[in-house]
């Protein structure tokens, strides 16, 4: 599958992992988009329309391209950034106005058996639904040391949210926060070992 002329291209460089992504999409187009053991989804926008990538996914990571990076005009937007990523066990969620970020920890007994629900599955309110416990929710906080955090500005920590006691609390030695550079440091470290990857199969 040759990408077509009006392709849209991951050009952004809002989040550290930004970089990578792109790299990846390039490294896949290269390859036609067939590559062993991924699967590429591309999607297409606007009545012109403009076609981008949608998803790309194996057993470890996927990645969800969703957001605005950019005008087109004409009331349209350039979406071809990466919205959501994936890695064993953990979901980020990043959004263009910089608010949230949002990020899920898995905490379920048995990620084989639960990875397709955490992954796929609808991650709201399950404590309120009485779902199983697989996860915890954290979102954008704007509490800095200093207690300053400018409007725009990324959430310096991830914290726990129970969404007025919808979702379930941490237990024991869960965390009840992360610092956001670290989780990012960690989805870019994650996404480069993948890139190389990519390129050797």
């Amino acid at each position: 599958m040759v990408a077509p002329s009006g392709f849209l291209y991951p050009i952004s460089s809002q989040f550290p992992f930004d970089n990578v992504t792109q790299q990846i999409v390039l490294a896949l187009r290269e390859r036609d988009f067939r590559v062993p053991g991924i699967k590429v989804e591309l999607g297409s926008y606007g009545y012109l329309p403009y076609d981008y990538v949608k998803t790309i996914e194996d057993d470890d990571f996927r990645l969800w391209f969703c957001r605005i990076q950019r005008s087109l005009g004409d009331g349209f937007n350039d979406i071809a950034a990466v919205s959501q990523l994936n890695i064993p066990g953990k979901e980020l969620s990043v959004y263009d106005d910089n608010s949230g970020p949002t990020f899920y920890l898995y905490v379920g007994k048995n990620w084989k058996a639960e990875k397709h629900g955490f992954v796929n599955g609808l991650k709201v309110n399950s404590k309120l639904r009485r779902e199983p416990r697989t996860y915890l929710l954290y979102t954008g906080s704007s509490e800095t040391r200093e207690g300053i955090r400018y409007q725009g500005e990324i959430a310096p920590y991830l914290a726990h949210s129970n969404d007025l006691g919808r979702e379930y609390e941490p237990k024991e030695n869960e965390p009840r926060y992360f610092e956001t550079r670290n989780v990012f440091q960690e989805f870019t470290a994650f996404l480069e070992g993948k890139l190389e990857q990519i390129r050797k199969r």
